[in-house]
């Protein structure tokens, strides 16, 4: 529903806000991952490949007898990785295409997952993804997205300070804030990979018979 305010005895239409904007055009980002990681799957022959924790984020499920704490490890390790390099390059005044990068990375590995496990479990892979996979690809994907926004907003404020010359009375708050942010997705994505640990620990010696 659009909102007026009035300015001058003049209705002037408020705009959407940049956090909404920034938001669907980072979870766009990782559609088009998603998009180019299917196909990826689809045009490489040799599906083993794909099976480095590089490419798929420890996203595929595999029956290996791992226990609750190697699945915590699995869950939270290739994310919170990422989310560690996006703090990092947060400090940086040109990080931004980077920052963008990840999120599409991102994307690709549950391309690759989704497709991998449905393509060698049919339709059993189908409810592997949807109840094992999916819930902590969500959560821990909107967790990054967040940690990227934070990530170029800060690049935003260097390249300011860089660039246009832009003074900053709130620097030290800014950056202070930057950290606690930062601290509070991490805590978000270890509750996540709890979850998903136990999940795939009850599901795997069912799913992968």
């Amino acid at each position: 529903m659009k909102r007026f305010k009035r300015t001058s005895h003049i209705e002037t239409i408020e705009q959407p806000s940049d956090k909404k904007i920034s938001v669907l055009l980072l979870f766009g980002l990782i559609v088009l991952g998603i998009v180019v990681g299917t196909i990826t799957f689809c045009t490489i022959p040799d599906n083993r490949l794909l099976m480095s924790k590089l490419l798929n984020h420890g996203f595929i499920k595999i029956n290996s007898g791992h226990s609750v704490a190697d699945n915590f490890i699995n869950s939270f390790r290739n994310t919170g990785f990422l989310i560690i390099i996006l703090f990092i390059l947060g400090f940086g005044a040109v990080s931004q295409p980077i920052e963008a990068f990840i999120l599409f990375y991102r994307g690709v590995a549950l391309g690759i997952s989704v497709s991998y496990t449905y393509f060698h479990y049919g339709f059993k892979g189908f409810l592997i993804a949807l109840l094992v996979i999916l819930p902590h690809a969500v959560g821990s994907s909107i967790i990054l997205i967040l940690a990227t926004r934070e990530s170029i907003r800060s690049s935003n404020m260097f390249a300011g300070f860089a660039f246009a010359g832009k003074g900053n009375d709130k620097a030290n708050s800014q950056v202070r804030m930057y950290f606690i942010k930062f601290i509070v997705l991490l805590v978000l994505l270890v509750i996540s990979s709890i979850l998903d640990s136990l999940l795939s620990g009850a599901f795997q010696r069912i799913s992968f018979k």
